[in-house]
């Protein structure tokens, strides 16, 4: 993994420590990263809270060995990861 991307990681785990448990978070490569899914979901009536944990090229391949600092306590509920053959 790049220094980019292990930057991202650290800082994910910053910011999972002040973010609320119970709300939705989003992860994935560069196209969750750059989709507006914050703006998206407000201008369709949602109100809860929506962290957005995408990272720019991280493949699928290296996805599953680094979940834990993008996804802080949410591994605990469960993690679902679609991949596309």
């Amino acid at each position: 993994m790049d220094e980019l991307k292990e930057i991202k990681l650290k800082n994910y785990q910053y910011l999972n420590e002040v973010a609320i448990k119970g709300e939705t978070l989003f992860t994935g490569s560069s196209l969750m990263e750059l989709f507006p899914i914050c703006e998206i979901a407000r201008s369709r009536g949602v109100d809860g809270i929506i962290y957005n944990r995408g990272i720019s090229g991280l493949n699928t391949d290296e996805f599953p060995a680094y979940p834990s600092p993008a996804f802080g306590s949410a591994t605990e509920q469960g993690v679902y990861q679609y991949r596309y053959q």
